[in-house]
C-alpha cells in the first residue's frame, strides 16, 4: 500500500537522512564507565545522558539483510527501526535504488526478533511521494 506525503516532507528527508552505504557495521558498544557519565553529544547538538548503571551486555551485533522494493520509482531512502523500552529506536539511516540488495549490521538488545523498514521515494513523473512499510524477522 502506498502512502503519498508532500514534496517538501521528502526534500526535508533527503536533506537529514541518509548514510548513503549499502552496507555497513559498528563496533561493538563499550561497557559504561563506572560513577557519574558524562553527558554525550549527538547529532543536531542534542545532549544526551548515558547511566552509568545502563547495561550494554545484551547488545547484540546483528545483520539484517532485505530487497529494497521494486515497485518504488528512483533513488530510495530507508530508515530501519526497532522498539525496545516502550520507545521506537532509530537503528540505521540509508539510500538505495528500487530493486537493490542491502545488508547492513546494527547493535540492538538481544531480546529485538523484529525490526521495521521505512522506505520513502519520490516519484519525479507523477510528482508524488511513495512510502512503503515492512517488517523483517531476524
Amino acid at each position: 500500500m502506498h502512502k503519498y506525503i508532500p514534496l517538501p516532507a521528502i526534500l526535508l528527508l533527503a536533506a537529514c537522512g541518509g548514510g548513503g552505504s549499502s552496507e555497513t557495521s559498528a563496533p561493538a558498544p563499550a561497557p559504561a564507565p563506572a560513577g557519574n557519565a558524562p553527558a554525550a553529544q549527538v547529532g543536531g547538538g542534542d545532549v544526551a545522558t548515558v547511566p552509568a548503571s545502563f547495561d550494554f551486555s545484551n547488545f547484540v551485533q546483528q545483520t539484517v539483510s532485505f530487497s529494497v522494493p521494486d515497485d518504488l520509482s528512483g533513488q530510495v531512502n530507508f530508515k530501519l527501526t526497532a522498539s525496545w523500552d516502550d520507545k521506537i529506536q532509530d537503528l540505521y539511516l540509508g539510500r538505495s535504488q528500487a530493486g537493490e540488495q542491502i545488508s547492513v549490521t546494527v547493535n540492538i538488545p538481544s531480546i529485538i526478533d523484529l525490526v521495521t523498514i521505512e522506505y520513502m521515494a519520490y516519484d519525479v513523473a507523477t510528482d508524488t511521494a511513495q512510502v512503503k512499510i515492512m517488517e523483517v524477522a531476524l
